[in-house]
């Protein structure tokens, strides 16, 4: 196709196209990961392998998980129920920690920082559609002139 190009490292993209061609077209993280255990794959470098380390850091990941799973539910006057995370990412220096939805709804600072927060995340969900149907607009002009 003309006018399009793949952005990142030609040879990873390459490399997950033949997992991808192997596995009847769908590309899944377990089949990138047993791809990428060889040493010779290029993906290998883009993993940890220690096991200690990696599995640290995995469970850091369930740990996030974990916490994002907590909501608090409030009922208005109007018996309308509303749900927000119970912790809220928030950046302290050069960490990310999370806090209380309650210690955040008591300092205008840090609801500040959650408010800017979501704002930019609406923003950038708005930008992924606009791109993903101006993407598929191309694409449709490009095959039907092709």
């Amino acid at each position: 196709m003309t006018g399009i190009e793949i952005v990142g490292p030609e040879e990873l993209y390459a490399e997950l196209r033949q997992i991808q061609a192997a596995h009847d077209g769908l590309l899944n993280p377990e089949d990138v990961v047993a791809h990428a255990k060889k040493k010779t794959s290029i993906l290998h470098g883009k993993f940890e392998w220690d096991d200690k380390v990696a599995g640290h850091l995995f469970r850091v990941d369930q740990a996030r998980g974990i916490i994002r799973k907590f909501r608090v539910r409030v009922t208005d006057s109007d018996g309308e129920i509303k749900e927000v995370r119970a912790f809220a990412s928030i950046k302290e220096g050069e960490e990310r920690e999370y806090r209380d939805v309650f210690e955040i709804m008591g300092r205008p600072d840090l609801q500040s920082q959650v408010f800017t927060g979501l704002k930019r995340e609406a923003l950038e969900w708005s930008k992924r559609a606009k791109a993903w149907a101006e993407f598929a607009d191309v694409v449709n002009a490009i095959e039907a002139v092709a």
